[in-house]
């Protein structure tokens, strides 16, 4: 992330050179990609620096969209943010509306995720939560595939709390050579999970600099509530189905898929949904077949992970 101040401008008038104040430039990015937003208020440029620090961009990543942001008022005299967008190519902005800071910022993370999942040639993503921990090997990392409430959130946080790394609860990206990285986007806890991950771990969630509440949930990032450093991206040590329509294996076991089984079934949890299933196969195979699929049983959350666990013991010994 970098926060760069815009080249300066002027006009003239009264054949005098009149300095006009320039934006300040927020820059981000995973990928192959990086966003940028602007805006002429120090404390919005602030908030948004300290919210995207986790996602420098690459030096070669190619500028995708742009947020333009400024403070404005309401008629009821509420500040608010009024936001616009465009692609990186296009001069023609659109106005995304208005909305206090929390909400207008949560859209403009959601909206690059999905312009990074529209970026089919050069990314693979799957919707998981990417867990990671330490093993023999190595730093070793999990997708967990299910649909929405799941439970994958809870469970990523029921690890985080036995000692693994929470690094993403939403969308993971892959490349063919079995490394993950989270997408850039805060991580989410629904207000009902409050008891399920523990009141210490949500009081420090909601405390984090970067955390924003809304009426329903929590965004963080993970790393500011433990002070751990996170790597940028892990190796893949496994995905784990926590629901799958087909697969009911006993509560808390393994059952591995077959590679070509395991694809299959990630194609509707992919950014590949769209496109052709022989071209969506070609593309998810690689990863099928360099990182082992499995299906958990549910059943007592002790139990799931301490088969997790064992799984990336095993992976290390192997």
């Amino acid at each position: 992330m970098s926060v760069v101040p815009e080249p300066s401008a002027s006009i003239p008038a009264a054949g005098a050179l009149i300095p006009i104040a320039t934006p300040r430039v927020v820059r981000w990015g995973q990928g192959p990609l990086s966003f940028e937003l602007r805006s002429h208020d120090d404390k919005i440029v602030s908030r948004v620096a300290t919210i995207v620090g986790s996602w420098p961009p690459r030096r070669d990543a190619r500028l995708a969209r742009r947020w333009r942001v400024e403070p404005v008022e309401s008629s009821a005299g509420e500040r608010l943010w009024e936001g616009w967008v465009a692609g990186a190519d296009d001069e023609t902005e659109t106005r995304v509306g208005q909305a206090v800071p929390a909400a207008l910022m949560q859209a403009v993370e959601f909206d690059g995720v999905r312009e990074l999942l529209q970026c089919r040639e050069q990314i693979l993503g799957l919707h998981s939560a990417l867990v990671s921990r330490r093993s023999a090997a190595g730093e070793r990392g999990v997708a967990l595939i299910g649909p929405c409430l799941s439970g994958k959130s809870t469970f990523s946080c029921s690890l985080w709390n036995s000692g693994w790394s929470f690094l993403g609860d939403d969308v993971t990206l892959f490349d063919d050579g079995g490394w993950a990285y989270s997408a850039p986007r805060r991580a989410w806890m629904r207000n009902s999970s409050q008891a399920l991950v523990g009141e210490t771990l949500w009081a420090r969630a909601t405390a984090a600099p970067s955390s924003d509440r809304t009426a329903s949930s929590l965004l963080f990032h993970p790393h500011e509530v433990d002070g751990q450093s996170r790597p940028h991206h892990t190796r893949l040590g496994a995905i784990v189905f926590l629901s799958r329509y087909n697969a009911r294996p006993e509560p808390a076991r393994l059952t591995r898929l077959a590679s070509v089984d395991g694809a299959i079934a990630l194609l509707p949890y992919s950014n590949l949904r769209n496109v052709t299933f022989a071209t969506a196969l070609s593309r998810m195979a690689p990863l099928a077949e360099t990182v082992p699929i499995y299906d958990l049983g549910r059943g007592p959350i002790d139990a799931m992970i301490t088969a997790l666990n064992r799984l990336i013991d095993s992976s290390a010994t192997s």
